[in-house]
């Protein structure tokens, strides 16, 4: 049985009633305790998120100095930053399996034993403890189970950041310009200790404890302070009445809608105010499904639909990023014929052009009504960009890697604020899906590329990244005209509508 666009809307109306109460009520941050400013636990999370930067950025342009203080070589070190990035996935994970115990008990109306500021403040304990030991190491085994630490924490605290301040604040204009700073935070982060680490390979004879002493003293300032903020509140409400009486009435009030009968009487608290007996309820729940099933199908279609395309796009546009950024210099030298010197200033314009352009969208995403207009436009700039590197000119390969710094820099930020403008729920689970999506793609992407330049194949650098952007401008436009209801002739034809 399928329903008619204005009966489906009826539906959504009635499963999820509007307190006339609070209409006039703005929309802004979510119920924090009155303590904790929402706009000072979104900057605490801000300079996390710089944290985490920070340490990314540190150790690239530490590994040879690295090398030397340990003696490992660089196949070693090369396996150890992988395992750093695998322990980033594991701490998403962990993360992921404690936010969804934090929803299942904010549905009961209970707070959990450990709030989740108290296991912020220990990952970041954690992090300040493989900073200050990395900086001042001479042991290999040492520095290989200090890059585990901080990778397993860094998983935790990014996903925790990015899950927390979408509680803080309601889906809108707010949240996503908050996302989109947490987002430029680690961007600055991740400039900024590059310069610090140079500074003391300069002026302290080859040493890099600075940078990371740094990100250790910053951290413990932070982990002090985190507890003294309450948590945000996880959005799941607690049940008001018993979910048997309450499924009762939504069905009863949905096939009211689907059949053009009046909806039966309801009392006060909720539930039907005549029940002359169970045998009568349970015939009337009876006549329901057909209808409370195809309500619930198409919620969970465009669940279904909408995290799939969020979780594509993250997937390549993380990959896209990770993949210019490791080997668009071999592929300058070796396709092109520049310099490496010229490659290297290529590369840090790419990291500048997607500094800038989260910088944009965090100064911008309060004006704008949508992420999706976003989404399109920064797609349709990773096609043409990778065009551009498929020419043969230095000139073309430079603005495609501008191009592509601009094109992946506000993806993330706008994906995971954009099921919140469609009326659907970022639970745990989905954020943690998305994070893995996108690590994923930022391990996955460089790693076929590598592959693919072991054989000689650098024609495969633009071609891959080519056919992975116009897939999801495909994936992107065909979720769009799902997920907000176009009524187009030929929409109604394959969508059924």
């Amino acid at each position: 049985m399928r329903l008619s666009i204005q009966d489906e809307e009826k539906a959504y109306a009635l499963i999820s009633p509007v307190d006339a109460a609070h209409e006039t009520e703005p929309i802004l941050p979510r119920d924090l305790p009155r303590r904790s400013n929402p706009t000072t636990v979104s900057w605490v999370y801000c300079v996390i998120m710089a944290i985490n930067g920070g340490v990314v950025g540190a150790f690239g342009p530490s590994l040879e100095m690295l090398e030397r203080m340990t003696g490992l070589n660089q196949a070693v070190l090369g396996a150890a930053v992988l395992q750093n990035r695998v322990a980033k996935l594991l701490g998403t994970v962990v993360w992921g399996l404690y936010a969804s115990r934090l929803e299942q008990l904010g549905g009961l109306g209970l707070r959990a034993p450990l709030a989740p500021h108290f296991v912020m403040s220990a990952s970041l304990l954690c992090t300040a403890i493989s900073c200050a030991t990395i900086g001042v190491t001479s042991s290999g085994v040492v520095l290989q189970a200090m890059m585990l630490l901080s990778g397993f924490m860094y998983g935790i605290t990014d996903s925790a950041c990015n899950l927390m301040i979408m509680w803080v604040w309601e889906p809108g204009r707010w949240q996503r310009t908050y996302v989109a700073v947490l987002n430029a935070m680690f961007t600055a982060g991740a400039l900024l200790t590059p310069i610090m680490v140079a500074a003391s390979l300069h002026y302290l004879e080859g040493r890099v404890w600075p940078a990371f002493h740094a990100l250790s003293a910053t951290s413990i300032a932070v982990a002090v302070g985190l507890p003294l903020l309450h948590s945000p509140r996880c959005n799941t409400p607690p049940p008001e009445v018993p979910s048997h009486a309450n499924a009762c009435h939504e069905c009863t009030e949905m096939a009211a809608v689907a059949e053009g009968a009046p909806s039966p009487p309801t009392s006060s608290d909720g539930g039907l105010r005549a029940a002359p007996s169970t045998a009568s309820k349970s015939r009337r729940v009876k006549a329901l499904p057909p209808v409370a099933e195809s309500v619930m199908f198409t919620c969970l279609t465009r669940e279904a639909v909408a995290m799939g395309a969020m979780c594509c796009l993250c997937f390549f546009a993380n990959g896209c990023e990770h993949t210019v950024a490791t080997w668009l210099s071999a592929y300058g030298v070796e396709r092109r014929g520049a310099s490496e010197e010229t490659m290297a200033i290529m590369t840090s314009n790419f990291w500048t052009a997607m500094s800038a352009g989260r910088a944009g969208w965090a100064c911008v995403s309060a004006l704008v009504p949508s992420a999706w207009p976003v989404l399109f436009l920064n797609t349709s700039l990773c096609v043409a960009s990778t065009m551009c590197m498929m020419i043969r000119s230095k000139t073309s390969l430079w603005v495609g890697a501008i191009g592509i710094g601009f094109g992946v820099s506000s993806s993330f930020p706008a994906a995971i604020t954009l099921p919140g403008e469609m009326e659907i729920e970022m639970k745990p689970r989905m954020m943690t899906c998305l994070q893995l999506f996108a690590s994923c793609g930022e391990m996955f992407c460089p790693f076929l590329l590598g592959v693919a330049f072991q054989f000689k194949y650098y024609f495969l650098f633009g071609g891959l990244m080519l056919a992975w952007q116009v897939f999801v401008l495909v994936l992107l436009f065909f979720a769009w005209l799902f997920l907000t209801r176009r009524t187009f002739p030929w929409c109604r034809w394959a969508f059924g509508r």
